[in-house]
């Protein structure tokens, strides 16, 4: 990464996570979708809370917790 709040080319598929209570939990997916992305500050992910992302975990990830 060329700063802590971007991600860049080669990160996708890692976890984007959030503390929350001092707990921290996997919010969403990391998904860059060109160099330019880190030259700029732009992030892309899967938000895995979304209501029609975060069934599709949850039944394919069986020891998930929805928090």
């Amino acid at each position: 990464n060329t700063s802590a709040g971007s991600v860049c080319q080669g990160d996708s598929g890692g976890p984007l996570l959030l503390q929350e209570g001092g707990t921290w939990s996997v919010a969403g997916v990391i998904s860059a979708n060109s160099t330019l992305a880190c030259s700029f500050g732009d992030n892309f992910y899967a938000n895995l809370r979304h209501p029609e992302i975060a069934p599709f975990v949850l039944d394919r990830v069986p020891d998930a917790v929805r928090r």
